[in-house]
């Protein structure tokens, strides 16, 4: 079986760019959001759907791959703020395009976002991978869900896929 992870990286927290960096060496996808989003810009729907076929394509080839915002630091509070709204409208178009059985968010904005935007209005609690850190599945929907805030590590039950993928990759 081929299990299908997307992360959502939109903290700028230490935690979270550390996983994206060891993710990326361990030859993760990583992908961002396009930099015109930075300075306020409005998107055109070609530009979106680059971003999301990137992501649809990459999740046919590799069972995890990371969405995350991806761009400098933005000193525009209102442009900021939409940030996690861009990060979960794409997912959404992602997870429209794309089977995916898990879905991994960080930031509770982020998963508010995402939630929102999928119609996603009752979950079951599925379980609790460490305190404050759920597994939830949206009623009728065969996606899981497991929030965290973004200030956290992912607990060792999900970066543990990372140390056997680096062992995989030095192995070839």
């Amino acid at each position: 079986v081929n299990h299908k992870e997307l992360f959502l990286c939109c903290s700028a927290s230490d935690a979270c760019q550390q996983f994206i960096a060891n993710s990326r060496r361990c030859g993760v996808p990583v992908f961002g959001l396009p930099a015109a989003l930075a300075t306020g810009d409005r998107l055109s729907r070609t530009a979106c759907h680059a971003v999301v076929d990137r992501v649809t394509a990459a999740l046919q080839t590799d069972p995890r791959v990371i969405l995350s915002v991806g761009l400098p630091p933005v000193s525009d509070r209102a442009v900021a703020g939409r940030l996690s709204a861009h990060l979960a409208k794409f997912t959404a178009e992602v997870l429209r395009a794309s089977p995916v059985d898990h879905v991994y968010a960080e930031g509770g904005e982020t998963a508010a976002a995402l939630l929102t935007e999928m119609g996603w209005e009752r979950l079951l609690v599925k379980r609790e991978l460490a305190p404050g850190v759920a597994t939830l599945r949206p009623v009728g929907v065969r996606t899981q869900l497991t929030i965290k805030p973004g200030s956290y590590l992912w607990p060792g039950s999900v970066s543990q896929v990372l140390a056997r993928r680096r062992q995989q990759t030095q192995a070839r």
